[in-house]
């Protein structure tokens, strides 16, 4: 090859290469500012998420810090209500103690032991009433009838007064308890009247009997000692 087609040879190389070179230019040039671009639409989301991720920790801390101090009222009020509530039951606890105390103005309305007196004094005049002569048997179961439900109804009275007049077993006010006593008191007068009255009838029923049978038997004599 001779020395001009050498140049020539070296000269078409050096423009390819250029050529190539000049592409390669002009491809990363019209690249670089699609690069560019997306680079700064990137930084650009970015900014935005971290601005967005800022304001949402500032509102978490709000929220927290609302919800700590909301926290503290509601504590402050539930020991309010809970100081509120022990004292008001402490007041109640009170009352209702007060109201299971027996005062000694609502004991001086019954006097237990003469009531427990008039108990033993009603027994002794059925006792008494069942051991007349001239009663029939039919008589004598009646007589044990009335004594039992008179006695049955007396008991449960005068159990039902000493409960009243004991402390710690009922709730009840004074005038409450007053008039609890009154009736049964009453009551038991009642039936301590009707069971005396009951038993002296039967005495004179009794008395009475004997009399008659003794005239008859006067009579009988008189008209057999004539005969």
């Amino acid at each position: 090859m001779g020395l001009s087609e050498l140049k020539a040879e070296r000269l078409k190389r050096k423009a390819l290469i250029f050529g190539w070179f000049g592409c390669f230019l002009l491809c990363a040039f019209s690249f670089l500012p699609s690069q560019a671009q997306t680079f700064a639409e990137w930084f650009s989301q970015g900014k935005t998420q971290i601005k967005y991720l800022t304001q949402q920790i500032a509102a978490l801390n709000a929220l927290r810090v609302s919800g700590e101090q909301g926290y503290a009222l509601l504590n402050n009020e539930w020991s309010t209500i809970g100081n509120l509530k022990d004292g008001e039951f402490g007041l109640h606890q009170g009352y209702y103690a007060s109201l299971s105390t027996v005062s000694p103005a609502v004991k001086a309305y019954a006097d237990v032991p003469a009531l427990q007196a008039q108990e033993e004094v009603m027994l002794s005049q059925f006792a008494i009433a069942l051991k007349q002569p001239a009663l029939g048997a039919g008589e004598l179961v009646y007589i044990g009838r009335v004594r039992e439900e008179l006695m049955a109804g007396y008991g449960d009275d005068l159990s039902g007064l000493q409960q009243v007049l004991s402390s710690g077993t009922l709730v009840m006010s004074d005038d409450e308890r007053i008039k609890r006593v009154k009736v049964l008191v009453a009551d038991m007068a009642d039936r301590y009247a009707f069971a005396c009255s009951f038993s002296a009838e039967v005495r004179l029923l009794s008395v009475q009997r004997v009399h008659e049978l003794n005239e008859v038997e006067n009579l009988k004599s008189f008209y057999g000692n004539d005969n």
